[in-house]
């Protein structure tokens, strides 16, 4: 169990991309996790391993992917066990809600849990909950959004993404918004990757990626001949 003061934040991992498209959506994490073990008049002692970091429903209509505290691991199993499909919006994110809020605070009070939501009726959108227990606030994504440790591959998801794009290239997109997190921020995002779909047949697949360093030099390499050949006009010539 963690106690106040326990998590410092430095020792907040987690980074999450999801994109929306035509025809269904992507969310991309790292599972990379943090376990501070109390010690006897000293600071904690921290263990690093790795996890999956989202929860499944036992039809798997529903899947929720969590970043932030300790807690919102909890949360999300909480939404796995009593949230129900409806068609009425008001009512389905009051569920959410109502199942975020069952779970109590461990550790800071300033530490923000985030979950993305996804059913799989509505390939098109996925409902975000953030929440410092037992408060919680719902609202929708239906483009991009990424949740967890900040880190400047942000920029790579929002800069490469389209509107109407497919489930082909919003995976590619995911995976080198991961890749770019975990090598810029390799002490608290990384181990090994999901990678969820969901199609506009209401299918979920999930994939797992032991390493993207592959994609990381790839593209990384490309970008550096890029900036090889870029010429910069003569402003005196003009």
């Amino acid at each position: 169990m963690q106690t106040e003061g326990m998590l410092r934040p430095e020792d907040c991992v987690t980074f999450q991309v999801a994109l929306i498209g035509t025809d269904g959506l992507v969310v991309g994490s790292d599972r990379k996790a943090v376990y501070p073990s109390p010690a006897v008049q000293a600071q904690p002692v921290i263990q690093r391993t790795e996890q999956p970091k989202f929860k499944k429903n036992k039809t798997n209509s529903i899947v929720s992917f969590y970043a932030g505290g300790a807690d919102s691991a909890k949360q999300a199993s909480e939404i796995s066990r009593h949230v129900a499909i409806q068609d009425d919006e008001q009512l389905w994110e009051s569920s959410l809600e109502n199942a975020s809020r069952r779970v109590h605070r461990i550790g800071r009070d300033d530490f923000l849990n985030e979950i993305l939501v996804s059913r799989n009726d509505r390939p098109e959108m996925l409902w975000l909950i953030k929440s410092v227990p037992p408060n919680a606030v719902v609202s929708t994504v239906s483009t991009v959004f990424c949740t967890g440790t900040y880190s400047d591959a942000r920029f790579l998801a929002h800069r490469f993404f389209r509107h109407r794009q497919q489930l082909s290239e919003l995976r590619k997109l995911a995976l080198l918004t991961l890749a770019y997190a975990a090598n810029d921020n390799s002490g608290s995002i990384g181990g090994s990757f999901d990678l969820m779909t969901l199609d506009r047949n209401r299918v979920f697949s999930f994939e797992h990626y032991e390493s993207l360093t592959d994609i990381f030099s790839l593209f990384d390499k490309s970008l550096a001949d890029a900036f090889e050949k870029l010429t910069i006009p003569d402003q005196n010539s003009r």
